[in-house]
């Protein structure tokens, strides 16, 4: 259902709707295999969603059109899967159990490298947001693995100057 604000002129009523939000909705709508429906929001969340992404095109609607891919990938997701299932198997139908296991043990393995605790949580939470993994897996792995990663920031970066944080991180300061 479409919100109509009768106190907006025609041309001001973008602000909810437009012609590529539409289009979207109606390809989204399409979507009606769930592995499918879960590459396609995986690619939408490497090309849109996060420090790693390879586009800021979509800055101001990423996070709508991401949204609507999460309700598509919940709707088929819930169809496929019922009652205790649903609540311990992944959208791929491996054990939510299990997949957190082996990110847990890929977060030991990367002991104190930075760059590689970074590179684990930002993979995760591209492939494992809900609605892909269940939200009761996915908060104890996002919990264990960014504590780790946020520890390990706090003890590297105390060390540094802001300069060298800055020349580290690639940060141009702009007066």
């Amino acid at each position: 259902m479409a919100i109509i604000n009768k106190f907006l002129r025609d041309e001001d009523r973008s602000l909810y709707t437009s012609p590529e939000k539409v289009a979207w909705d109606e390809e989204v709508g399409k979507l009606n295999d769930l592995d499918e429906a879960v590459a396609k929001l995986i690619d939408f969340r490497i090309k849109n969603i996060g420090p790693a992404r390879e586009s800021y095109e979509l800055d101001l609607d990423c996070c709508r059109r991401e949204a609507k891919l999460e309700e598509r990938v919940a709707e088929l997701k819930s169809a496929k899967f019922l009652g205790k299932s649903l609540l311990d198997s992944c959208a791929c139908g491996a054990s939510a159990a299990t997949v957190l296991s082996k990110w847990l043990e890929k977060n030991e393995a990367a002991k104190d490298d930075l760059s590689a605790l970074e590179a684990i949580m930002i993979q995760y939470r591209r492939e494992f947001k809900p609605p892909l993994m269940p939200v009761n897996h996915w908060l104890k792995g996002d919990t264990d693995l960014s504590s780790k990663l946020l520890k390990r920031r706090a003890n590297f970066t105390a060390k540094m100057s802001l300069d060298e944080l800055r020349e580290m991180r690639g940060v141009r300061v702009v007066v």
